[in-house]
């Protein structure tokens, strides 16, 4: 599976409005765990995002799905789950 997703980056002058869109690939030989968290990566490209939020906070939800990344990065070592 191949889902896409977009990126705000930095247009030319400095603004954060331009898109990029990225691709993530899913593959369905991976673990669930894995799956999941591509999933999110994908839903949320940045992590404050995470739960719809529309300004960067931090609450329990954030907490809760970042430690799963943190613990899916020590069981794989693959650094795209932990940064």
């Amino acid at each position: 599976m191949v889902f896409t997703g977009c990126q705000n980056n930095k247009n030319k002058d400095g603004s954060k409005d331009a898109k990029v869109e990225k691709k993530i690939t899913i593959s369905d030989s991976l673990k669930w765990s894995e799956r999941m968290a591509l999933s999110e990566m994908k839903r949320y490209p940045e992590s404050w995002q995470i739960d719809d939020v529309e300004k960067p906070q931090w609450d329990y939800v954030h907490g809760l799905v970042l430690t799963a990344f943190e613990k899916l990065y020590k069981e794989t070592g693959d650094k795209k789950y932990y940064g």
